[in-house]
C-alpha cells in the first residue's frame, strides 16, 4: 500500500476461494515472527516501510495443484479484484533412469537422476549418495565441473556407468527440507533400494568386436 495498511480493514474486505472448497476462505495475517520464517523470496522487500505491507495467507489448507483466487472484495468506490494462482505440489522426491522396457531395472550405462519438486540447499543435496555394499557412490558436482555455483538446485546426477544387476541403496541427507521448510511428503520411501540391469552384450567386451565379410 501507498500508506499504512490497516489490518482489520482488509481482513474484512479480503478472502480465498478454492475450486476445491465450496465457501469463503478467510485470510490470515502474519505477524513480523511468522513473516520471518517465510522463505527469503517471500518477504516484503527491506526497502518498504513495514507499516505500508500487509502479508497474509489463506487461513485453511488447500489441495496440492488447485485453483485459487484471492478476492478483494468490492467497496463505495471500488469494484471487486480477483488474482488467481495454483497451488504448488508437495515437496516430494523422485528417481529418473533409463529402462530397456517401463517394467525393467535402470540400465548401468545410464546415469541416475534424482528430482525434487522445489529447491533445496545445493550443498545440501550433494550429500545425497548410492550405496553398493561398502561403495559409497556420489553425485556429479557440477559447480566444480563448470566453476559456477547455484546455492539451491533441484536435481542431482549419479553418474554412468553403475554396478551393473546390483541391489543400489539411495540415502538421502536426514530431514531434508525444501526453501519452505517442508518436509519430504514421501520420506518413508528413503532409504531406496534400487535395482539396475545386466549389461548389454556388446557393453561387456568392449573394443573385441567387429564384423567380418566373407
Amino acid at each position: 500500500a501507498t500508506g499504512p495498511a490497516n489490518a482489520q480493514t482488509i481482513q474484512q474486505k479480503v478472502w480465498c476461494e478454492s475450486d476445491a472448497v465450496g465457501q469463503k476462505i478467510p485470510i490470515q495475517i502474519l505477524d513480523a515472527k511468522a513473516q520471518a520464517e517465510l522463505p527469503e523470496e517471500d518477504r516484503p522487500e527491506k526497502s518498504i516501510n513495514p507499516a505500508n505491507v500487509l502479508v497474509f495467507q489463506c487461513a485453511s489448507n488447500l489441495p496440492p495443484k488447485s485453483k485459487v483466487q484471492v478476492v478483494w472484495g468490492k467497496g463505495p468506490n471500488s469494484i471487486e479484484e480477483r488474482f488467481a494462482y495454483t497451488v504448488r505440489e508437495p515437496f516430494r522426491a523422485t528417481t529418473n533412469c533409463e529402462r530397456t522396457q517401463a517394467s525393467a531395472p535402470c540400465s548401468p550405462l545410464s546415469p541416475l537422476v534424482l528430482n525434487l519438486s522445489s529447491p533445496v540447499p545445493t550443498a545440501l543435496l550433494l550429500k545425497a549418495h548410492l550405496k553398493h555394499g561398502k561403495e559409497v557412490i556420489l553425485p556429479l558436482d557440477q559447480g566444480k565441473r563448470s566453476g559456477t555455483f547455484e546455492e539451491t538446485t533441484q536435481s542431482i546426477t549419479f553418474p554412468a556407468p553403475l554396478p551393473a544387476q546390483a541391489s543400489l541403496v539411495l540415502e538421502l541427507p536426514k530431514d531434508i527440507k525444501d526453501e519452505a521448510g517442508r518436509p519430504l511428503i514421501n520420506a518413508d520411501q528413503f532409504p531406496l533400494t534400487i535395482q539396475t540391469d545386466v549389461l548389454p552384450p556388446l557393453a561387456k567386451f568392449p573394443g573385441q568386436f567387429g564384423i567380418v565379410e566373407w
